[in-house]
């Protein structure tokens, strides 16, 4: 429950690395797209979110955050 409210507080969720496929942390997504908040997926693979965010980064979770470690 107390994930589930912070994922609707957020202007911004982050999700790496996850297919989002197992339950129940493959809800959080919908929550904070429902409350009007901004989805990032960084994930090789399609998620079933993909249609809901604003950004897809289909690299290595590894090399993604390498390379914002450098900013």
């Amino acid at each position: 429950a107390r994930a589930e409210a912070l994922c609707r507080d957020t202007r911004l969720l982050v999700v790496l690395g996850s297919s989002l496929e197992v339950w129940p942390v493959a809800g959080l997504p919908r929550e904070t797209v429902r409350a009007g908040g901004a989805l990032v997926i960084v994930n090789l693979a399609e998620t079933p979110y993909d249609g809901d965010a604003a950004l897809i980064v289909r690299e290595p979770v590894a090399v993604v955050l390498e390379e914002v470690a450098r900013i």
